[in-house]
């Protein structure tokens, strides 16, 4: 389902306008860059905060009404059961959308300069 340790190199280069946004700040060291290039590897896999859900959130929200069954944690079992008491309600009420909810975090690589100051 989910490979931990996806690791990806971005390069950034800031829009025309916002180099020139930069060059116009006086307390910029960049003042005289036309454009800024960044590039360091970074990490991209769950969120592992000890206050972050441990798997995906599961809804399910009527799309006639608006109503929904509010976020559950860990299965998809109650948002179902949810949809299908709702249907049982309101006959007409037959379709629903389906929202997954999955916390990742980005956590800079070895070797990428924010790595060393976050081991510090």
């Amino acid at each position: 389902m989910w490979e931990t340790g996806r690791s990806w190199r971005l390069e950034f280069k800031a829009h025309p306008a916002e180099a020139h946004r930069v060059r116009q700040s006086p307390a910029s060291p960049w003042r005289d860059v036309r454009a800024i290039i960044k590039a360091a590897e970074w990490t991209l896999g769950p969120e592992t905060a000890e206050d972050a859900p441990k798997g995906p959130m599961y809804e399910a929200e009527c799309t006639s009404c608006g109503e929904s069954s509010g976020a559950g944690e860990g299965e998809s079992l109650p948002a179902e059961v949810w949809a299908l008491k709702h249907t049982g309600s309101h006959p007409t009420h037959r379709t629903y959308r389906a929202i997954i909810t999955s916390f990742w975090r980005v956590s800079p690589a070895e070797g990428n300069p924010c790595h060393e100051s976050e081991a510090q």
